[in-house]
């Protein structure tokens, strides 16, 4: 009964920040704001609506691209943000021509062994977003989401190789692995 009473009053105390802040933006409490909160509302989070085309122009690969000491793909999560972004851009687009786009623009900024090693990466991403898996999620099952989770955490190192599955999906994994364990907590009887 006090986990729910907590809840609730976190809750509610979210909500009433949540106004006053909104007030605060709306009526212009803290003096002139550059941005108004109808402005701020309807902003758009930036690549939103761009193809995937525009999308490969405003990434830095170079800057994006580390190499280790050896002269190889420094393993960092970036990479994966800048895949979601173009793969988003797709909009239906053959898979083929977008390899193509990428290999283009990439021919620009990088070496070839960047730009080899950022490829290949790209397919195993693709790979991973066409797999097949066995295991599907019943939102009413938190059995389901647990054996999901190992089944993807062991595909993506499959596929990717340990360190790019952790740069690429290790926060997530751990924060739905703790949601998931706060679930089955909450179910157990007291």
């Amino acid at each position: 009964m006090t986990k729910k009473r907590d809840f609730w009053r976190r809750a509610v105390a979210a909500l009433v920040a949540l106004l006053v802040g909104a007030a605060w933006l709306w009526l212009g409490w803290g003096g002139e704001s550059p941005v108004g909160l109808r402005q701020l509302l309807a902003a758009q989070p930036p690549g939103v609506g761009l193809d995937a085309a525009q999308r490969l122009e405003r990434m830095d690969w170079r800057r994006s691209v580390l190499l280790d000491a050896r002269g190889g793909l420094r393993v960092q999560g970036l990479l994966r943000q800048h895949f979601d972004e173009l793969y988003a851009g797709s909009r239906g687009r053959a898979e083929s021509e977008l390899r193509e786009q990428l290999e283009r623009r990439l021919q620009r900024e990088l070496d070839e062994p960047q730009r080899l090693a950022v490829l290949q990466l790209w397919d195993q991403y693709l790979s991973l977003r066409h797999y097949n898996w066995r295991i599907e999620v019943d939102l009413q099952r938190i059995d389901t989401w647990e054996l999901a989770l190992e089944e993807r955490h062991a595909v993506r190192e499959q596929l990717l190789g340990a360190a790019w599955a952790e740069a690429f999906y290790g926060d997530e994994e751990r924060r739905l692995r703790a949601w998931v364990a706060e679930r089955k907590a909450e179910a157990r009887p007291s």
